[in-house]
Parts: C-alpha cells; structure tokens; sequence
C-alpha cells in the first residue's frame, strides 16, 4: 500500500508531525492532508517551487540586477554630489557679488545725497 505524498512552500502540521517545506507530507488516510487542505494550502502559498537549490540561480540573477541598481544610484548620487557642491560654489560667488553690489550701492547713494545737499546749499534755497 503506497501512500501519496505532497511538497509544500510552507511548514505543515498533519498529526502530530510537522514537516519543512519541502519535506513529503501524506494525503488522505487516517494521518495525511484531505483534498480540501491541500488546495488551501497551495492557494495561500503557492504550489512547491523546489526550494533554494532551484531558486539558487534566479536569486544570484536577483541579486546581480539589485547590485546594478545599487551601483547605478551610488554613480548617481556621486554626479548630484558633485553638482551641488558646483551650485554652491556659485552661490558663494553669488552672494560675493551681491553683497559688493550693496556696498556700492550705498557708497553711490551716500555721493548722491552729499551732491544734492551741495546743491541745494549753493542755490541759497
């Protein structure tokens, strides 16, 4: 008498065993699974995928393209660390500038009013 077995994603308790994912676990019979746990069990996780030995080269592919990922964000990141610290530099240059424009500006204004006040005191007004 063979008894039918199944592979599961998930840990089974059937009895009082339990069983790995992956480990062979009976259906039907007085000990094994009914048909009714076995769908609900592959609806909730899926029909057995062979474990990590198969999932082995699909994650080393995974992980090769995150490690691109990675590597394409640090380069990224590198080229905007780089242009915020141009645009800072021009922003001191900037602000250089304006803050000599401004003394400037109230050099003239002080000529400008020295100016008028000689003009208006010329004019006996």
């Amino acid at each position: 008498m063979s008894t039918k077995t199944e592979k599961f994603n998930v840990t089974v308790k059937c009895g009082n065993k339990t069983y790995a994912p992956g480990k062979p676990v009976p259906l039907g019979g007085k000990y094994g699974l009914s048909d009714e746990e076995v769908s609900s069990l592959r609806a909730n996780f899926g029909d057995w995928t062979g474990g990590p030995e198969s999932g082995a080269q699909s994650q080393s592919t995974e992980v090769a393209n995150l490690q691109a990922t990675l590597d394409t964000i640090r380069d990224e990141r590198d080229m905007l660390l780089d242009r915020a610290s141009e645009a800072e530099q021009d922003l001191h240059k900037v602000t250089k500038e304006r803050d000599q424009l401004l003394d400037d500006n109230k050099v003239l204004a002080d000529r400008v009013a020295t100016l008028e006040a000689a003009a208006k005191g010329g004019d006996g007004k």
